[in-house]
């Protein structure tokens, strides 16, 4: 071997050789340990997201399809106590549409006010639609005030 040559099992310059014994394998395992951790941590925030974003699409077309036949299906579901849960299947999660079905075709004959079928009573009598929050009348494009309502009749006085 020529003086300018290195032998194969020599570090290359500026480098320690990696020491070996028991202390430097404990120390190469609790690296790793540590990376699988850290790994472990990450798939976990991410399988916890995933659930919510999932539990957060089943509550939807739950809704949405409870919807089609009943009119305010956050109270239906609590006058019934029911949750998003009963309405699943149990083997395979998925969104059982026959017991929505069946639940809300009951509760729309027990609560016939809730049929999404039914336009509200009281929203429109011919042309006169009563707005409750702004409290006034709309008739045909024309806003009514109040102080039009208590005058009475057109062409007559309130008094």
């Amino acid at each position: 071997m020529s003086d300018n040559e290195k032998p194969a099992d020599n570090p290359a310059e500026g480098q320690t050789p990696a020491p070996e014994g028991p202390d430097h394998r404990e120390k190469m395992q609790y690296e790793r340990d540590e990376r699988a951790r850290g790994r472990i941590a990450e798939l976990e925030a991410e399988r916890d997201t995933l659930r919510e974003r999932n539990t957060r699409l089943v509550e939807a077309e739950v809704h949405r399809l409870m919807g089609e036949q009943i009119s305010d299906v956050t109270a239906a579901l609590k006058l019934s106590d029911k949750a998003v849960g009963d309405f699943l299947d149990p083997e395979s999660g998925e969104v059982d549409c026959a017991k929505i079905s069946d639940f809300a075709g009951d509760f729309v004959t027990t609560y016939p006010n809730f049929d999404a079928g039914k336009k509200p009573m009281g929203v429109a009598v011919g042309e006169v639609q009563t707005r409750v929050g702004a409290h006034q009348v709309v008739n045909a494009g024309h806003r009514t005030g109040w102080s039009d309502l208590l005058a009475g009749p057109a062409g007559t006085s309130g008094e």
